[in-house]
């Protein structure tokens, strides 16, 4: 069996990698800058098997760039560090309108270790866009600031 390819599929296959090349050089990017490992955890994350890519119940190897993705729908390494700046300033004027704290919770609100960007059960931190991003999935900033 022969197998051709056209130069047009050779070029859109070569575009498709270069792609995925500079989406993971702007994840480790972010990554550093959070001060995270390689796959969005803190850095003393171990994990069974030595990597989360590989799921030892289903036998399946995931993509390092399709874990983040998954880890991280947002892609919060798309945004520039001024996109972020910038987003982060609506949300926090958004949350002072309303009388809540930097995490959207009651000023009065106190956690366990400090902060609820840190999971001490995962040793987990997130970033507190991603985490506002979870807690109000409808960005009510983005709605409030446009009108």
């Amino acid at each position: 069996m022969k197998c051709f390819l056209t130069i047009s599929t050779i070029l859109f296959l070569n575009a498709a990698m270069a792609n995925q090349d500079e989406g993971v050089k702007k994840a480790d990017a972010w990554l550093k800058e959070k001060g995270l490992n390689d796959y969005g955890d803190t850095k003393e994350t171990m994990y069974m098997g030595g990597t989360p890519l590989f799921n030892e119940m289903t036998g399946i190897q995931k993509d390092r760039l399709e874990y983040l993705n998954e880890k991280f729908p947002d892609k919060p390494w798309k945004l520039s560090i001024a996109e972020s700046v910038m987003k982060l300033e609506k949300a926090d004027a958004w949350l002072k309108e309303k009388g809540l704290n930097d995490y959207g919770d009651t000023k009065d609100t106190m956690y366990m270790g400090g902060t609820p960007l840190f999971n001490e059960m995962t040793g987990i931190q997130k970033d507190r866009l991603e985490y506002l991003n979870e807690k109000f999935p409808d960005k009510p900033w983005e709605i409030s600031n446009a009108e």
